[in-house]
This record gives structure tokens, C-alpha cells and sequence, in this order.
């Protein structure tokens, strides 16, 4: 049995927790689950092998669910959603796994529109995700700076991922691919406004967010921006 984090507001729109959400969410927002973490090293990702709280992503819980159990009430309120994300975790087998999952969602007749949020992978991968239904693709550089960038703990290097942004947009639409950006982290603002100048070079998006500090990270004392 297969075993997915979702966050707490897509499980409560289904019904699978108890809780009021005073938001109308329309994307419903699945975490791949590892008992052990992302086996990447970001400082200020719950998700890390460094943090010791794996419930969280920024401000928001992510439950974990069975991937059946939560299919099963998605295809019977799938009016409910516009469109479905995944977010993927380093680990063994994660991408065999991903493809399982976009799979498991056809059997169950979910048709909405997909994103996947990844790390660099090979082009021929890409195409398989694009052959499963994915649309849109997400780019976690989340580091807007060369300089800091191994410092933060990332997997793989600043230019691996500047590759891998080219690549995504050779086999996607570039406008269907958003490379991520965390604002708050210490890095100067000439630095992020370079770096987002470089990716609209690209012919591809950002899609921003603010640094939250979670509980349990190296960066859990860091304060958030203003």
C-alpha cells in the first residue's frame, strides 16, 4: 500500500480530516512520503534529512494518507479541484514512484490538469511525465544565489539546475514551467533580482514564495521577511 502526504486543507475539502478551512482551495496538493525524509539536505526544508519535524512544508501540515484511500475520494469529488500538484522528495525509486501515482490517477478517472514539482532529471523523463498527462512543471532552485547555493544544502549544483530549467522548457511549453524562488532566505536582493532577470531570460516563470521558518530546521530561528 502506497503511502502520500497531502496537505491538510485538500484533506479536509475531501472530508478525510475534521478541520474548517477559511480559504477556496482549488488545487488539490499531494507530497510524496518518506518515513526517513528527502534524502537532500536543504536547511530550511521540513523535508530534509536535517529536520526533526517531517509534517511540515513553510506554514502548512502535510498528514500522511493512503494513496487508495485518497484517490478513492477524490474520483467521487473531483469537481471539487481545477487541478492537482505533486510534489516529489528525493529517494530511492521516487521517480518510479511518481509515475505510479499518475498513473493510479488515470485508473481512478481523475482527469484534471497536473503539475509536478521536481528536481533535475533526465529529458527522457520529462517526456514520460509529459505521455502521462503532466502540464505544468516545477523547478525547485529556491536559491536565488550561486554563492550560497551549496551552502543552503541542495542537491545537485547551480548549474545542473540552470541546465536542467533549458531542458524543462525544450519539452514543455515554457510558459508551463516555474522555477522556484524563496524570498527571506540570506541572499541580497541584487542577487534575486539577477537571478529572476535570468529566468524570464528563459522564456519560463517564477513562482515565488516567502521564507517561513519551520520548527525542527537549521533555519528554524531565521526570521521571515517583513
Amino acid at each position: 500500500m502506497m503511502i502520500i502526504r497531502a496537505s491538510i486543507g485538500t484533506l479536509a475539502k475531501l472530508g478525510l480530516v475534521d478541520i474548517k478551512v477559511g480559504v477556496k482551495q482549488k488545487t488539490a496538493y499531494l507530497l510524496q512520503y518518506s518515513p526517513s525524509g528527502c534524502t537532500a539536505s536543504c536547511i530550511f526544508c521540513g523535508q530534509g534529512k536535517l529536520s526533526r519535524n517531517r509534517d511540515k512544508i513553510a506554514r502548512i501540515t502535510w498528514p500522511p494518507v493512503s494513496l487508495r484511500d485518497f484517490l478513492r475520494r477524490l474520483s467521487e469529488r473531483r469537481e471539487l479541484f481545477k487541478r492537482i500538484c505533486i510534489q516529489t522528495v528525493l529517494k530511492k525509486g521516487f521517480f518510479e514512484e511518481l509515475l505510479q501515482i499518475l498513473s493510479e490517477l488515470k485508473r481512478y478517472g481523475v482527469v484534471l490538469p497536473i503539475s509536478v514539482a521536481l528536481t533535475p532529471i533526465e529529458k527522457c523523463k520529462l517526456s514520460m511525465l509529459k505521455d502521462l498527462g503532466v502540464e505544468c512543471v516545477g523547478v525547485g532552485l529556491d536559491i536565488a544565489s550561486k554563492r550560497m547555493f551549496s551552502k543552503m544544502g541542495k542537491p545537485y549544483s547551480w548549474d545542473i539546475y540552470w541546465n536542467f530549467i533549458k531542458t524543462c522548457s525544450s519539452v514543455f511549453n515554457p510558459q508551463s514551467v516555474y522555477v522556484h524562488l524563496i524570498y527571506g532566505l540570506p541572499v541580497s536582493d541584487q542577487e534575486f533580482i539577477e537571478t529572476m532577470e535570468r529566468i524570464y531570460k528563459y522564456g519560463v516563470n517564477v513562482a515565488l514564495f516567502a521564507f517561513t521558518p519551520v520548527p525542527g530546521t537549521p533555519l528554524e530561528n531565521l526570521k521571515p521577511p517583513p
